[in-house]
Order: C-alpha cells, then sequence, then structure tokens
C-alpha cells in the first residue's frame, strides 16, 4: 500500500527525469550551461553531453518507477512481524 509521500516522490522523481530527458533532446541551453555537461561537451562533445543528460533522465525515471513499484533494498524495508511460539508446557 502506498502512502501520499511515496506517490509524491515517485511522481516527482519521473517528472523531472522527463523534463530533463525532452530538455536533453531539444538542446535547452539552460542544461548544457551546468558546469558537468558543459565540460563533457567541451571534452568529448555535443552527442556526449546529451548521453549524459540522457542517462541521469533514465535513472531519475527508474527511481521514480522503483519508488511507486515499491522496489526498496532490503534494509529499507519495514520491519515484519515475527509469528510467535507458544510452548505448550
Amino acid at each position: 500500500m502506498h502512502n501520499h509521500s511515496e506517490w509524491f516522490v515517485g511522481g516527482i522523481a519521473i517528472a523531472f527525469g522527463s523534463l530533463v530527458g525532452w530538455n536533453a533532446l531539444v538542446y535547452s541551453p539552460l542544461l548544457y550551461r551546468l558546469r558537468t555537461v558543459a565540460a563533457v561537451r567541451k571534452r568529448y562533445g555535443r552527442q556526449a553531453a546529451c548521453g549524459l543528460l540522457l542517462s541521469v533522465a533514465a535513472l531519475l525515471f527508474a527511481a521514480g518507477a522503483m519508488i511507486l513499484g515499491g522496489i526498496r533494498p532490503q534494509y529499507a524495508a519495514p520491519p515484519t512481524a515475527e509469528p510467535t511460539i507458544e510452548s505448550g508446557d
């Protein structure tokens, strides 16, 4: 069962992933002025910078899908109640 915060965070991650992916494909000057993206673009070219932004978008989209799907690492899972064994003494 999802609570409202999981829906909100998952939706925001998917929305940001979509936004970054779209802006990467249309070569938005705002994203290509970011320091790391600009350095990749200067050294390896525009396609590599686009690939970097698309990989960030894919990670955001995947994280949002995992949050909405309820997939969690083992350490983040809520504790389960273990059945008690009653001895019949």
